[in-house]
């Protein structure tokens, strides 16, 4: 019989071990680490040396990347960026893609807008000059040729619907996504001047321009004018020789005035001080200061010279000219209300405080307020 013998191990190497079960054999103890000697120091500045050498390398790159690349300007509250590539005189101003209450068009409409600001020393003539959503969008709005001065502001209403003509209000053929997104600005040659990442707006705030090239999103919008707290107020002036007035408001109506179904409701009273007719369809009221767009006067309401009407604040929002209801109700704790024309200007408005049942903020004869009692669709004593 042949006896099996095992081959031998070739010189140079080792049998793999044998698996163990689990837990047959307990884990090896952890090495302690070893200690540097004095060589580990003594290589230390070297090893400083090479990281010191590859920041500056860092750093001149960087340098040389902002040389050649647009300016860049980050906003901290929103993290959107703006770029502009060119010194010239024309920059995106201020935007607006959720306009509810803040400017109307020329049709009642509040569609988004942008503007357009000179921000040069001397005039500009826009004609050839174009605003698109990007570089490769095929919606593009041209500027008609239009002498835009120092300073000064033009406004677009973008609402998907071109007009150009430079008699007229401009309107370009695409809209802004309230979700946020680009707008940009090109020179009639095509060329890029001006780049905004704007981000998601709420109603009625505007994305704007501060100094150069920081940008915020703001409160106290601006449509047509330079950013600034003088333009606000400028434009929530109240503007005179309307021939309409708030004349009476009534917060806590409990028998005066019953509407069309009987319920005795909240009002506000307009009269025609004038000695001529008003058409007020279209114009607004408001409860809220800054937005005096809130709620849009039927259709069919006509003032003869010294009559009243009534607007009901039931918060119902019903355009029936012969029994209109706002949609707000008025605060009994008081609240400041105003009276705008269809284009949104100011023409009226008044502060009340706490007032009691039955009893009505009163404009007198002489045009100052005091409190007594309602006199619904007659003249206050």
């Amino acid at each position: 019989m042949t006896q099996y013998r095992r081959p031998s191990q070739p010189a140079g190497t080792s049998r793999a071990p044998r698996p163990s079960a689990p837990g047959a054999n307990p884990p090896p103890r952890p090495t302690p680490p070893r200690r540097r000697g004095p060589g580990f120091f003594r290589r230390l500045p070297r090893d400083l040396g090479k990281v010191a050498a590859g920041c500056a390398a860092l750093l001149a790159v960087c340098a040389l990347a902002q040389a050649f690349l647009p300016a860049i300007s980050q906003s901290g509250e929103s993290g959107a960026i703006h770029q502009v590539y060119s010194a010239g005189p024309l920059r995106i101003n201020e935007l607006m893609s959720r306009n509810s209450g803040t400017i109307v068009d020329d049709g009642g409409a509040t569609a988004d807008w942008f503007e357009v600001m000179n921000v040069g020393n001397s005039a500009v003539d826009l004609g050839g000059y174009m605003v698109a959503k990007d570089e490769g969008a095929s919606n593009v709005f041209t500027f008609p040729s239009m002498t835009l001065e120092p300073g000064a502001c033009v406004l677009v209403f973008a609402d998907s619907t071109l007009r150009s003509a430079a008699d007229e209000e401009l309107h370009a053929p695409f809209k802004l996504s309230s979700a946020g997104g680009t707008l940009m600005l090109f020179s009639p040659s095509g060329t890029a001047i001006d780049t905004v990442n704007f981000p998601s707006l709420s109603a009625d705030t505007s994305y704007a321009r501060q100094g150069l090239s920081e940008w915020s999103v703001s409160s106290r919008p601006t449509p047509g004018l330079p950013n600034d707290e003088a333009s606000y107020q400028a434009l929530h002036q109240v503007v005179s020789g309307a021939g309409v007035e708030l004349s009476e408001i009534v917060a806590s109506n409990t028998r005066y005035a019953p509407d069309e179904n009987g319920a005795y409701q909240d009002y506000i009273e307009l009269y025609n001080a004038g000695t001529e007719a008003v058409d007020v369809s279209g114009w607004f009221l408001s409860d809220t200061p800054g937005l005096p767009l809130k709620w849009r006067l039927p259709e069919g309401m006509v003032l003869q010279p010294g009559e009243c009407c009534i607007v009901y604040a039931s918060g119902r929002d019903r355009a029936d000219p012969a029994h209109p209801h706002a949609n707000f109700s008025l605060s009994t704790e008081g609240e400041t209300v105003t009276l705008a024309d269809d284009r949104g200007r100011l023409v009226d408005e008044t502060a009340y405080d706490l007032l009691g049942d039955d009893e009505a903020w009163l404009r007198g004869a002489d045009g100052a307020w005091t409190r007594g009692t309602p006199s619904p669709g007659t003249a206050n004593g």
